[in-house]
Formats: structure tokens, C-alpha cells, sequence
């Protein structure tokens, strides 16, 4: 083997093991370790993610729609609590609501975008469930976010970025049986769904 056949083998090797390690570590940056669980779902990122309240405005015993608030202490990061489901609708009537408050928070020590989806398997409701979907209103609010969208259609909400650790935030989620003229034959109809927190390493503007 000539000299300049070696150069040019060794240039080739350089180059793959150099594309390799480019690649290797891209992977490790963003998805090494990574985590789907029931509400949290995030790359080798350190997020906390807790539920601290629940509120309902339902019926009460004397038939009037009421407010009831709840501290709640849940962590949901944790893979125990894949059993727990945030949202529980029963016997809905129009105007009730459905809302439940989070925090987030960053553990680690890198920056990271997230936001919220909806979870909730249509393929398994009933053709009512599907039409009372079709008349919850999903209002996902936090700091300078604001968005409203039918539980049928749902979106993934983005929610901000997450800058250092020790920082956190609250946001919540409400579901609204809205006051329509079609709602009469899906009144006191159940519902179940829940929510998921996405979480990617930031990469700046």
C-alpha cells in the first residue's frame, strides 16, 4: 500500500469517527435517557412536575352550580402515579367546569422549552362521549399564554421556557361544558382524560 493511499484511508477514518461522535453526542444531548410516562414526558432533562389544586364548579346538593377547591400534592413525575387521572367529568350540566393547576419546575441545570397536550383515546368513547368532547372547551393558561381549544380538536400548548434550576412555574387547565343549543342530549354524560408535559433541552434563538 502506496503512502498516499494510507494518507488518504486515514483522512476517511478521521472523518467517519469525527461524523460519529458528532452524531453520538447530538443524541445523548437530547434524547439520552428519556422518559415517556403518563404526565411527563422529557429527554435527560431534570423536570419536576407536581399537582397542587383542583377546583370544580358543579352542582351542589340544592341544584345550584357551586365552586369547590382542593390542595392537591402529587407528584407526578413520579412512575407511581401513572394510575392518577387529572380530569374526572360526571354528570356534567352546561357551565360546569374543570380545572386542574400544575408546576413545573427545573431540577437541573439545563434550560429547556415545554408545554402541555391533552390525553384522551377517542377511539374508545361512546358516539355521545364523542359529541360531549365536542362541547368541552379546553383553556390552558399560564404566564403570557392564554389558549382555548375543543377537547375534540385537541393541540399541544406551548408553555415557555424553563431558564435555570431552582425555577418554576404554575399553569392550569380547565375544561368547560359551555351553554349551547345542541347540548341538551349530552347533559350528565362522563368523561375522563388527562394531561402530559413535554419537555426539550432549549437551544436559544
Amino acid at each position: 500500500m502506496g503512502k498516499r493511499t494510507r494518507t488518504v484511508l486515514i483522512a476517511m477514518l478521521t472523518a467517519c469517527l469525527c461524523l460519529a461522535l458528532a452524531v453520538g453526542g447530538t443524541y445523548a444531548l437530547f434524547s439520552d435517557s428519556a422518559k415517556v410516562e403518563n404526565h411527563l414526558q422529557a429527554g435527560s432533562l431534570d423536570v419536576g412536575l407536581r399537582w397542587v389544586k383542583y377546583t370544580e364548579y358543579t352542582l351542589a346538593a340544592d341544584g345550584q352550580l357551586k365552586e369547590s377547591e382542593t390542595d392537591k400534592d402529587v407528584d407526578l413525575s413520579e412512575t407511581t402515579t401513572n394510575d392518577v387521572t387529572l380530569f374526572s367529568v360526571t354528570d356534567a350540566v352546561p357551565n360546569s367546569w374543570y380545572e386542574a393547576e400544575l408546576e413545573v419546575s427545573n431540577q437541573g441545570n439545563v434550560a429547556f422549552d415545554y408545554g402541555v397536550r391533552i390525553l384522551l383515546d377517542t377511539d374508545s368513547l361512546t358516539d355521545l362521549q364523542k359529541k360531549f368532547a365536542e362541547q368541552i372547551t379546553i383553556t390552558v393558561t399560564a404566564t403570557g399564554v392564554s389558549k382555548s381549544f375543543s377537547l375534540s380538536e385537541i393541540e399541544d400548548v406551548d408553555l415557555g421556557t424553563m431558564a435555570a434550576q431552582g425555577t418554576a412555574q404554575t399553569f392550569t387547565v380547565r375544561a368547560t361544558f359551555t351553554d349551547s343549543a345542541n347540548n341538551d342530549e349530552v347533559q350528565k354524560q362522563s368523561l375522563n382524560f388527562d394531561l402530559q408535559v413535554y419537555a426539550n433541552q432549549s437551544v436559544g434563538a
